[in-house]
């Protein structure tokens, strides 16, 4: 059985690089989330182009975007987004929907807990 994780104070990472519609979806999960953790620091990883979807969301606390099909669409690319995200030294990233550009960026993001990889 999962054991439960105390969330409140961490520094969270959300990952979800999908296409508007499923974006707008996540809206109520972030909220939840931070219900859930009044006092943590949830950062959101979001596709360049929609980033306006997610920028004044009252519940994040700080938005990240790639370009996913501009300039950051290759390995390289990716593993630079890994290494920007292993330095703002998260407790928790949390992929809503584990494609491949999700998945890849998250595997190489050191961090002390994930869920959703």
């Amino acid at each position: 059985m999962a054991q439960a994780v105390e969330l409140n104070g961490k520094k969270i990472l959300v990952t979800f690089l999908m296409h508007l519609g499923d974006l707008t979806l996540t809206t109520p999960f972030i909220h939840a989330l931070r219900k859930a953790a009044p006092d943590a620091h949830i950062t959101f990883l979001a596709d360049e182009k929609l980033k306006d979807v997610v920028l004044h969301n009252p519940y994040l606390d700080e938005v990240i975007t790639i370009d996913k099909k501009g300039k950051d669409n290759s390995l390289l690319a990716l593993i630079a987004c890994a290494r920007r995200l292993s330095k703002m030294d998260f407790d928790v990233l949390i992929n809503l929907h584990p494609n491949e550009r999700c998945s890849f960026i998250d595997a190489f993001t050191k961090v002390k807990l994930r869920c959703g990889t």
